[in-house]
């Protein structure tokens, strides 16, 4: 059964929360475990964090 759009997003805010509130504890086997979703679900949560951040700075930039 496929998660709902809404539980999706729920899922993506606990991983990116988790992953940047435990930098002790963050590496994809310890994250699949704790949330039971597999390596692609995780990878595709953090690109997304990762390229969102990276535009919000860049445009940040731009305007300075």
């Amino acid at each position: 059964m496929k998660n709902t759009n809404r539980k999706q997003k729920i899922l993506e805010k606990k991983v990116l929360e988790y992953f940047f509130n435990n930098p002790h504890n963050n590496s994809y086997p310890d994250i699949q475990k704790k949330f039971k979703i597999n390596k692609q679900s995780i990878c595709k949560i953090l690109t997304k964090e990762f390229d969102r951040r990276f535009k919000l700075a860049k445009s940040c930039r731009k305007h300075t």
